[in-house]
């Protein structure tokens, strides 16, 4: 084979592998960022269906105090002394209680998907400048090839 052919097929063969490593790169940084977008608005998500379920936890909560307090009336209790008042009480601390440890868990998942979400984006970062070592490092291999091309 000619020099100039092998010099012509390491120059084009060098840049052939350069884009498709740049081509490679950017799928992997953009598929990083979407992971990471995807795991901010899952954080979100779940924030939000608390949101949602306290609400609903609450009405259900007061649903239940009014219960306990027909029952009790029905039952020729005084509502709010007494037993009465110690037991609607103590369902409203377990309402809140309930309240509070949902409200931890979903805070705790959230921050889990939002902790991840800033470790994808920095991947993202690092797939970007690991990306030009590595085609710097095929150039100047193409090069030295070319060059060898041409002492022979």
């Amino acid at each position: 084979m000619a020099a100039g052919a092998v010099v012509g097929s390491a120059i084009v063969g060098t840049g052939l592998q350069i884009y498709g490593k740049r081509k490679e790169a950017q799928a992997r940084e953009a598929a990083a960022r979407a992971e990471a977008g995807l795991k901010r608005q899952q954080a979100l998500d779940i924030l939000d269906r608390f949101e949602i379920n306290e609400k609903q936890m609450r009405i259900e909560g007061k649903v239940g105090i009014e219960a306990q307090q027909a029952a009790f009336a029905k039952g020729g209790v005084t509502v709010g002394t007494g037993v009465s008042l110690v037991a609607m009480e103590q369902t409203a601390r377990d309402i809140q209680k309930t309240i509070d440890f949902e409200r931890e868990e979903a805070v705790s998942r959230a921050n889990a998907l939002l902790a991840g979400a800033t470790l994808e984006e920095q991947f993202a970062v690092d797939i970007k400048k690991a990306a030009k070592y590595e085609q710097a490092g095929m150039f100047l291999s193409g090069v030295g090839t070319a060059a060898s091309g041409l002492r022979k």
